[in-house]
């Protein structure tokens, strides 16, 4: 049976995964784990996470320009605020950044993250050891315990990336684009199959 989705867990079998490795004799530096709800990440996503962990950032991840009001509202869709130089200042449920009005401003560059992280390979027992912390639990993003103790998160920017799949809305929606073609960049199966 398929374990709900805890992201800590799937964390810890990425820790297991590399420590069999190890075992092994084989030795990797970065380790990237793409989240089962995103059923379209890339190979050059997955390449643009493992970039963003080679300089001092010790975990990535990935985030797109937002595309319009839908693209940033709703629990869902996690957001992030980034310093000048692509590091993660926070990552929110919420829409941020949220200006002086309350609105949706569609000037403001809002960033979705995509479901993928990489950590450096020396970086992931001390993530599994982290205690939660109080920003992870009021947001339920166990990223934002990695800023909250000190450390660097860098956020890859891609211009195009299909998000992943959490609601049933977000399942007929998908399926919608999909189905009007408006996803030319890549070929796209549809996702009737997986509806309830």
């Amino acid at each position: 049976t398929q374990n709900a989705y805890n992201p800590s867990q799937l964390t810890e079998r990425c820790l297991e995964v590399l420590n069999k490795l190890k075992a092994k004799g084989e030795h990797y530096d970065i380790v990237v784990n793409i989240q089962g709800d995103e059923p379209f990440i890339e190979e050059h996503h997955i390449n643009v996470a493992a970039e963003v962990v080679m300089g001092d950032a010790v975990m990535g991840t990935l985030a797109r320009p937002h595309k319009d009001e839908a693209d940033v509202i709703g629990v869902n869709n996690v957001k992030t605020v980034l310093d000048v130089n692509g590091y993660a200042l926070y990552f929110s449920r919420a829409m941020i950044p949220y200006n002086k009005k309350g609105k949706y401003d569609p000037d403001t560059p809002y960033w979705r993250k995509l479901g993928i992280y990489s950590y450096k390979a020396t970086f992931l027992p001390k993530f599994i050891e982290m205690p939660e912390s109080k920003l992870q639990k009021a947001e339920d993003l166990e990223q934002n315990k990695v800023i909250e103790a000190g450390y660097k998160i860098k956020v890859g920017i891609v211009e195009e990336a299909v998000h992943g799949v959490d609601t049933e809305e977000q399942l007929i929606d998908l399926n919608n684009l999909i189905d009007s073609g408006k996803f030319e960049f890549m070929d796209l199966p549809s996702l009737a199959h997986l509806k309830k």
